[in-house]
């Protein structure tokens, strides 16, 4: 970066991801469910807060700790609310750090990709997934762990996740 110009290639990038973005939030735009205002307003405060102000780590380390209310939006926000999120998250840490503008927006793009691509999959698995798949699955992992007797001793081991998927009236791949 010459003089404080992006280069042909880096702004090329920046614009392809823009219209990619742009285009993604146009097509799922027609396909629309229900917003909840509420869960809305309480994921994006927490989004917003966990996103301008990343956990300190070691060695002048910071994580964000962002992606729970990321994956939370993508399942369960329609499209503006997803659009609204990922904006809002990226305003508030502007107001924080004061990042060039290009590369908040360039970051606005690629979560919100990211975030779509996770819808995407998150609502095709859950059509192929019979009705009460859910709740079958949450009955059978939160049901009281079965003891295991090993020598005087009576472990209680809870019963693990892989187990709980292969008990499924479905197929789940890898289980």
């Amino acid at each position: 970066m010459k003089g404080g110009r992006l280069s042909g290639p880096a702004l090329a990038y920046i614009a392809g991801a823009s219209i990619v973005a742009i285009a993604v939030a146009v097509i799922r735009w027609h396909s629309e469910i229900d917003g909840n205002v509420v869960l809305f307003g309480v994921i994006a405060g927490l989004g917003m807060l966990a996103h301008a102000y990343p956990v300190q780590g070691f060695r002048h380390q910071a994580y964000q700790v962002t992606l729970p209310f990321i994956v939370i939006a993508a399942a369960t926000f329609s499209t503006p609310e997803l659009v609204a999120f990922i904006v809002l998250i990226h305003l508030a840490e502007q107001v924080r750090l004061r990042r060039r503008l290009y590369i908040q927006w360039f970051n606005v793009c690629d979560y919100y990709l990211s975030a779509a691509a996770a819808a995407a999959v998150y609502q095709r698995a859950a059509q192929l997934l019979p009705d009460d798949a859910f709740g079958y699955l949450a009955g059978l992992c939160l049901r009281p762990p079965q003891p295991c007797a090993v020598g005087r001793r009576a472990l209680v081991r809870p019963r693990p996740f892989a187990a709980c998927l292969r008990a499924l009236p479905v197929r789940v791949a890898g289980c």
